[in-house]
């Protein structure tokens, strides 16, 4: 769970983007949020090539960001790891990419999906989902409280794909003293 004061630290940091969070983004009317908080961003070449759609990938062009692949020795250990434990069996193969990029660039792996975020606390790779990113455009001044409500809402809402559970929410929300109403 993301903490007051956390999710600050997030601010001009790099990180390697899910197609999830790029969905969440786009579907809240935010995507300019991602690329005011990370300082620099990646997208493992695999998801973007099999799982983004063709209007995220047109909104995308006007955003500075780089398409990943592994290129080093602990990325390619990494994957093995991740390839071969048991624990591990439920990441995807793009999964499995995104977390080895983030721990090869030392950097955030942004995702909001269970099996990426146990597997990033195993190995201690940086983690944060949407509900971090709006905290620390929050934190940060980038958006004020009533548009940190409203995405937040949003985010629970019929008006996106993503599935947050409202009690994650709610702890979220209550750690800035704040609610939906």
């Amino acid at each position: 769970m993301i903490h007051l004061g956390i999710s600050k630290n997030l601010f001009k940091t790099s990180a390697i983007i899910d197609n999830n969070i790029l969905i969440d983004f786009f579907e809240i009317g935010q995507l300019d949020l991602l690329f005011e908080v990370f300082d620099h961003v990646g997208i493992p070449k695999i998801i973007y090539d099999r799982e983004i759609d063709e209007i995220i990938k047109e909104a995308l062009k006007h955003y500075r960001f780089d398409i990943n692949i592994m290129t080093t020795v602990e990325a390619l250990e990494t994957y093995a790891k991740l390839t071969s434990e048991q624990k591990f069996k439920r990441l995807s193969d793009c999964d499995k990419i995104a977390v080895s990029i983030s721990k090869e660039f030392n950097c955030y792996c942004s995702s909001n999906d269970g099996p990426i975020r146990k597997a990033c606390q195993i190995l201690s790779i940086d983690n944060v989902g949407s509900l971090g990113i709006i905290g620390c455009a929050f934190e940060n001044d980038l958006i004020n409280q009533q548009d940190f409500i409203l995405l937040v809402g949003k985010l629970l809402s019929d008006e996106t794909s993503c599935y947050i559970r409202k009690n994650i929410v709610s702890d979220f929300l209550a750690n800035y003293q704040l609610s939906i109403q």
